[in-house]
């Protein structure tokens, strides 16, 4: 683990960057945002109490293509230049996991 708790290093793999801090405010929670996604570690005791602090409505990760903005998915992950349809799912997971080997 590169960050101090799960929770961080989950956040900090999301990004392609190998900064700590501009990964945590690129995919932390801000106040404007109305989509928020909430992972849930299995055996941690404050999953309920996280539960019941959001306001809205749950629905399925099978949603979450409906509910994506694909434009600035491509900004955040670099992908604009790829003029081929492709999945761009593949693409990000491959970016993220070399990250420590190549600079995108």
């Amino acid at each position: 683990m590169v960050t101090k708790t799960v929770y961080s290093e989950i956040l900090y793999n999301l990004s392609l960057t190998k900064n700590i801090t501009q990964s945590l405010s690129k995919f932390g929670i801000e106040k404007d945002n109305n989509i928020l996604i909430c992972f849930l570690v299995d055996g941690e005791d404050e999953s309920e109490s996280i539960v019941k602090e959001i306001e809205g409505e749950a629905c399925p990760i099978s949603e979450l293509r409906t509910l994506t903005n694909m434009k600035e998915v491509k900004s955040v992950y670099k992908l604009n230049n790829i003029k081929t349809e492709i999945d761009y799912l593949d693409v990000i997971v491959s970016r993220m996991v070399t990250k420590n080997f190549v600079s995108h």
